[in-house]
C-alpha cells in the first residue's frame, strides 16, 4: 500500500474542479507540521512557540492569560493548560499585576529567553525556505488575497498584524 503524508485534490476532485480551500488546508497543514518539528528541536509545542514570541514580540505590555485567549482565539481551558504546562518546563512565570490582584501577568523566565533566541534563526531559516522563489510582489499580493478571504469570513487576524 501507497504511503502518502498528505491528501491530494485529485484525490478527490477531477482536473476541472479546482478546490482552492481543499489546497490551503493541505499547504496549512504542512506548514503548521513544519512548525510543529522545529518547535520540538527546541524542546517546544508550537502553541508554546506561539506563546514565547508574543510575550517577547510585547513585552512592553501587560500579558495577561486573558490576553493570549483573546490573540491566539483559543479557550479557557486549553490556554490554562498550555500555561501550567510551560510553568512545568520553567519557560514562563507569574506575577500578580499591581493595578489587579485578580490577574496576574505572563513573563519569560531565562531558560525561554534563551532557548527562543537559539530557535529565532532556525524559524527565519525555514520561512525563507518555505518561500523560496516567491517575489515580494507575489508576497503582498498573497496577503491582499488572504485579507479579503478572511474579511469574508468575518475573521481579521491577518488584518490586525499588518
Amino acid at each position: 500500500m501507497e504511503d502518502t503524508a498528505l491528501l491530494k485534490a485529485s484525490d478527490f476532485l477531477s482536473e476541472d474542479e479546482p478546490l482552492l480551500t481543499f489546497m490551503l488546508t493541505n499547504l496549512r497543514n504542512a506548514i503548521v507540521n513544519r512548525a510543529n518539528q522545529l518547535a520540538a528541536q527546541y524542546g517546544f509545542t508550537l502553541r508554546q512557540l506561539l506563546v514565547i514570541v508574543y510575550i517577547t514580540k510585547h513585552a512592553d505590555e501587560v500579558v495577561t492569560q486573558k490576553t493570549l485567549e483573546d490573540h491566539m482565539h483559543l479557550s479557557n481551558p486549553t490556554i490554562t493548560v498550555l500555561i501550567q504546562n510551560m510553568r512545568k518546563k520553567g519557560l514562563i512565570r507569574r506575577v500578580k499585576v499591581p493595578e489587579d490582584g485578580r490577574k496576574y501577568q505572563l513573563l519569560l523566565t531565562d531558560k525561554a529567553k534563551e532557548t527562543y533566541a537559539q530557535c529565532y534563526d532556525a524559524m527565519w531559516r525555514d520561512e525563507e525556505r518555505v518561500y523560496d522563489g516567491v517575489t515580494e510582489e507575489e508576497k503582498q499580493r498573497l496577503m491582499e488575497i488572504f485579507q479579503k478571504i478572511e474579511r469574508n469570513l468575518g475573521y481579521s487576524t491577518l488584518s490586525a498584524a499588518r
